[in-house]
Parts: structure tokens; C-alpha cells; sequence
């Protein structure tokens, strides 16, 4: 309730716009929430992706397979090259010549930037390409400024890229290439040399201490199916690196471009979707703020989607509320002109029996009195339970009913007298048919309203029936709708007020029947609760084949289930 009190008071302060702005939302709330839900997904997915490891993993494992092939080709080299007979003791042995073995490794690093080390039987290094490289000064390695040259745009974005992908940690789970491992000449820190000792071909994947990833692999250097040691290579995973990079790259690329057109979308359904809606509201705002009804809803029915759909049923709901409005100051007029006649009667006849002295005279006055009485009273009754109809009606709870089984129910209650119809009139002489097509069908309404619809027009019926005259109430269907309709053989009805005797408070009664008994409001509340219940209600005249009036007929319509 305190929220609500709130909420109204900073309406009475605040239009649409300085609410939106005190709130700080430059954009639409609306707005952002469409970005997010877009570029969320989006991100996910591309951090997702710039992980690769799957990816990552068959790329080291054919570097791997890369390495076991060259590992094989480098001991091959050194088992031609390298392998001599040396005098030991009275016999020659073949054995690896270290000044051979120097010279295939300073070959191989010219044209190869691998760490290739040499260990006899023994495991005792024999060769160390890097030691032979700083002792000949034969190979220097150059790095070359790949952007020396003028950057274009291209390569611009590329550089930016590569430094924004160098944030995103690499993930390796793997064992420790240290930096003792790099310069020692124990072979007992790489497994894959015992296993090349035994004659296989061993291969391995390390990190270093800087996190980058290093590959091993080890090969016997055999000859004549024996092993005379074995070649160890070692090289960094730059590639794989540079391959990884290159991929993730294309991949921001990629995203980039997507969150752009994304983030251009996202604005655009935003803009077609949050801008008409604060239009909507804005136009709904002074609709409601306005003193007359030049301010309309704006009309965005041209749209042919949901927003128009809104703002066509919010503008037919601001046609609704005039007219109820108009109603309501109709109504309140109709009431204080219905009020007055039986005050200025009352009034009127109490101001003339202070003067008049004769009794008969204060008897008339007296009944007039009383008359105007039961008449305001009747009259305030009446008015009360149409006041509060349109209440009562939407709270009105709906149920399958079968308007032939409400009609049968009610004739049986007139075949007694009613007390509404003047007793000088024997209505016993009068008879009720019912003439049903239709008995079984159903729609959906609350009974007690469509029970008063039924009293109120069979009451009106006997009303303007002659003696021993037949009302009958007729049932009928279609496809969409049953049709009641109730039928005297009155005087008719006056065809310029077919239409005017459902307004509040007409009152066209027989003759017969003394003024003031009937409020004028019966059938206008007949056709509030047919208009609740989504029918129709009008009046016709029943003429005979000259043309002549035999009656009147009400008839009503109502959706069938």
C-alpha cells in the first residue's frame, strides 16, 4: 500500500521523462538488457573457443610425430657418419667418432634450429649442438624485424590482436622443462633417453619455466641392429605457439565483426521495440494528465505487430474510459432530474396541506406523499443496484448454462400473480408458451444475471399484454449463437423509441398502470449485463401482414459454447 501511495505521488511530481532521467538510464533499460542477453552468449562462446585445447593437443601431437621422424633421420645421419672402427686393445670396435659427430651436428644446425645433443652407451655426452655452434662460431642466428617495413592497417589490427590473445593464460598440464635441463649434460633428466637405449624411438611434450611449451625426443643410433647411443633433440613449440595464435585471431576477428553487427542489431530491435513503447507511455501519461480529450494515444497500428496491436487496444481503452466517463456525467444528470420530480411533488404537497383545512383534502395530499416516498424509494433502490452493476459484473463468475431451463423456471413462477402488476388486472388470464428449438443449447454466463435479464423482460411483457392475451418466449440457434426472444400482444412500441427504451430511466408504461411504479432503468440493465456477457439485445414491433402493430418483441442473443 506504501508503494502504491509512493508510485502515485512521484506521478503527481514526475512526467515519463523526468523519471527516466532521474533514474540515469540514458538508454533504455530495455536497451541494455537486449545487449546483454546478445553479447553474454556471445562471449561465452568465444572464450570457449580461444582456449582450443583440443585443438592445441593434436597440433603438439603431430609436431611430436614431426619430431620422432626428424630424431630418426638425425640418428640415421649419425650412424652412417659418425660410426668407425677404432683400435681397442689387439681389436677394431666400431664406436662413435666424437670429431664426426661434431661435424653432422654442425651441418644439421645450419639449417636446423633444434638442440641436438649426442650420448654414448654410457649416457656420457659426446656432442652438444650448441657447444659446437659457440666453439666453430660457425651459425649465427639472425632475427630478422619482420616489421621494419611500414605497417598497414592490416597488420596494425593484427599486432593489437595478438597482444589482446597474449592475456589469455595458456593452459598446459605438463611436466617441467627447467633451465638446468637446458645446459646439463645428466641424462638421467630425460626418460625418453633410457628408452632410446633400449632401441625405440621415444617422444615427449614439457613446459618451461616461463610456461612455453617445449618437445623432446630421443632415437638410438644403431648400426647392424646394434646400439652405439643415442641422439637426443630438443626443440621449442613456437610454432604451435605462432599456429594457436594465428587461429585465435581469426577467431576474435570473426567476433568482433559479430558483435558489431550484433551490438548494431541489438539496437535496432531495441530501437523498434523500447522507443514506440516510451512513446506509448509518454502519450498515455498526458492522456491521463489532460483536461479535455485532445491528447490521444499515439497510433502505431500501422505496424501490424504487438506494439500496434497495444496501442490500438490502448487507445480503444481510452475511447472506453471517455465514454464511461460520459456515462457517468449522463447518469449523474439523469439521476438528479429522475430525484427532483418526486421532491418538488413532495415538496409541493407538504407546502399545500399546511393551507388546505378540509380532511379529504389532507387524505389526497397524505397518499400523494406516500407516493412520492415508495417512488423515491424505488428510485434510489434502482439506481443503487445500476451504480454498482458494472462492479458486480466484472467480479460476476462465468458457467455452462442452458437459458431453456432458467426460462422454464421462471414461467412456473408466474403462474401466480405478480406483485409488481396492478391487481385490478387477473394475469391468471394470461398465458406463458414456450416455444424451444433449441433446449439443449448452452453458453457460458452467470445464471443470476441471466435470470434477471429474463424476469425483467417477461415482467415487462405481462405488463403491456392484454387480458387473456399470450406472451411467448421463443428459443432458437445457429451455428454461433442462441437466439431468446419474448413476444406480447401489447400495444407495440413507438418506432422512434425501438432504440431510446434501453437509455436509463425511459419510461413507457400501459395506461393501466399507475406512474411512478417502474424506475425506467430495467431494461437499460437488461442490456448492460447482455453487453457484459458479450450479446446483443434490441426491440422490434410485430405487425401483421397490413402493416398493422400486434405486439412487441424482445429478443436477445447470446455466443453459444
Amino acid at each position: 500500500m506504501e508503494l502504491d501511495t509512493n508510485i502515485k505521488n512521484d506521478r503527481k511530481t514526475h512526467t515519463v521523462e523526468d523519471r527516466w532521467s532521474k533514474a540515469g538510464r540514458a538508454n533504455s533499460s530495455l536497451t541494455n538488457r537486449i545487449l546483454r542477453v546478445n553479447l553474454i552468449s556471445l562471449l561465452i562462446l568465444v572464450v570457449g573457443i580461444i582456449y582450443l585445447d583440443q585443438y592445441r593437443e593434436d597440433l603438439i601431437k603431430a609436431e611430436l610425430e614431426t619430431l620422432s621422424s626428424e630424431v630418426k633421420l638425425i640418428s640415421a645421419a649419425f650412424s652412417e657418419g659418425a660410426i668407425r672402427k677404432i683400435k681397442s686393445g689387439d681389436s677394431n670396435n666400431d664406436a662413435i667418432i666424437s670429431d664426426l659427430a661434431e661435424r653432422i651436428i654442425e651441418r644439421i644446425s645450419k639449417n636446423n634450429e633444434s638442440h641436438v645433443r649426442i650420448f654414448d652407451l654410457n649416457k656420457k655426452m659426446i656432442g652438444d649442438s650448441y657447444e659446437v655452434v659457440r666453439k666453430n662460431n660457425a651459425v649465427q642466428r639472425e632475427i630478422l624485424n619482420k616489421k621494419s617495413h611500414n605497417q598497414n592497417s592490416y597488420e596494425i589490427i593484427d599486432e593489437l590482436i595478438s597482444k589482446i590473445i597474449s592475456y589469455f593464460p595458456t593452459r598446459y598440464n605438463l611436466p617441467l622443462y627447467s633451465s638446468v635441463m637446458e645446459t646439463s649434460q645428466n641424462p638421467d633428466l630425460f626418460p625418453d633417453i633410457d628408452v632410446a637405449m633400449k632401441g625405440e624411438i621415444s617422444f615427449r611434450a614439457w613446459k618451461d619455466e616461463e610456461g612455453e611449451l617445449v618437445l623432446t625426443a630421443a632415437a638410438p643410433i644403431e648400426k647392424e641392429g646394434k646400439i652405439y647411443g643415442t641422439v637426443l633433440v630438443k626443440r621449442d613449440g613456437g610454432n604451435i605457439k605462432e599456429a594457436i595464435i594465428r587461429m585465435q585471431s581469426d577467431i576474435l576477428k570473426v567476433f568482433i565483426g559479430a558483435m558489431t553487427v550484433t551490438t548494431l542489431l541489438s539496437l535496432y530491435l531495441a530501437a523498434v521495440i523500447g522507443h514506440p513503447l516510451r512513446k506509448l507511455a509518454i502519450s498515455a501519461e498526458n492522456v491521463m494528465n489532460s483536461r479535455n480529450r485532445e491528447m490521444e494515444i499515439e497510433d502505431l497500428s500501422e505496424r501490424n505487430d504487438e506494439i500496434g496491436e497495444l496501442s490500438i487496444s490502448l487507445r480503444k481503452m481510452t475511447h472506453d474510459l471517455w465514454n464511461r466517463m460520459d456515462a457517468i456525467e449522463q447518469f449523474s444528470a439523469d439521476v438528479s432530474h429522475e430525484l427532483k420530480n418526486p421532491l418538488s411533488s413532495l415538496k409541493s404537497a407538504l407546502e399545500t396541506m399546511e393551507k388546505v383545512t378540509k380532511k379529504e383534502q389532507k387524505e389526497k395530499l397524505l397518499d400523494i406523499i406516500h407516493h412520492d416516498i415508495e417512488r423515491l424509494d424505488r428510485l434510489i433502490t434502482d439506481i443503487s443496484k445500476a451504480s454498482r452493476l458494472d462492479a458486480e459484473l466484472s467480479r460476476d463468475s462465468m458457467e455452462k448454462v442452458k437459458p431453456a431451463e432458467i426460462i422454464s423456471s421462471l414461467i412456473n413462477a408466474y403462474k401466480k400473480p405478480l406483485e409488481r402488476i396492478d391487481d385490478s388486472r387477473n394475469i391468471d388470464n394470461i398465458r406463458l408458451i414456450i416455444d424451444s428449438k433449441s433446449r439443449n443449447s448452452t453458453i457460458l454466463a452467470n445464471e443470476v444475471r441471466l435470470t434477471q435479464i429474463f424476469e425483467n423482460l417477461i415482467s415487462n411483457a405481462l405488463s403491456f399484454s392484454p387480458e387473456d392475451g399470450i406472451v411467448t418466449i421463443r428459443i432458437d440457434s445457429n451455428d454461433n449463437d442462441v437466439i431468446i426472444s419474448v413476444e406480447d400482444e401489447g400495444i407495440g412500441i413507438p418506432a422512434e423509441n425501438l432504440e431510446n427504451i434501453f437509455e436509463r430511466f425511459y419510461s413507457h408504461r400501459p395506461k393501466h398502470e399507475k406512474y411512478g411504479s417502474h424506475s425506467g432503468l430495467g431494461l437499460s440493465i437488461c442490456r448492460q449485463i447482455v453487453t457484459a456477457h458479450k450479446g446483443k439485445i434490441y426491440a422490434d414491433n410485430i405487425v401483421d401482414d397490413k402493416g398493422n402493430v400486434k405486439g412487441a418483441k424482445f429478443t436477445v442473443i447470446m455466443p453459444k459454447i
